[in-house]
């Protein structure tokens, strides 16, 4: 109860901040140096091709880089609603690296300043690919 509440809560701040226009802005993952001021959602791309990818354990990257980028607020959270993770606080230069499965996770940032953030997805030594006859 108390996960469906916590989601709840994110997507009716996305939604609220998207109608009042308050730049909440959605993104693919990968995106690098993305320019946000307030809220941004960055959704990880599922393609016909990642149907016949094996993936296991993943590495989800978030990055606040720029020569003058305040804090960041982050929360991750898998398409499927039953995990949330955060939120996190990620400072100038400071890169989050959290441990993901295999499910589509997106990202929730919210910042007070201008920052520069790059999200992306890493293998954890496993295929990516598998080779079908």
């Amino acid at each position: 109860m108390k996960s469906f509440l916590v989601f709840s809560f994110i997507f009716l701040f996305i939604s609220f901040s998207d109608v009042n226009g308050q730049g909440n802005t959605t993104y693919p993952i990968p995106s690098f140096n993305i320019v946000s001021n307030g809220s941004a959602n960055f959704l990880e791309q599922v393609t016909k091709s990642s149907v016949f990818q094996f993936r296991g354990k993943r590495q989800l990257n978030i990055k606040n880089s720029g020569s003058s980028s305040g804090p960041v607020q982050v929360w991750a959270y898998s398409f499927d609603k039953v995990d949330l993770l955060g939120p996190y606080t990620i400072y100038h230069g400071e890169t989050l690296i959290l441990e993901i499965d295999e499910r589509e996770w997106g990202v929730i940032t919210e910042s007070e300043s201008e920052v520069i953030l790059s999200v992306w997805i890493s293998e954890m030594g496993i295929p990516s690919q598998i080779n079908l006859p």
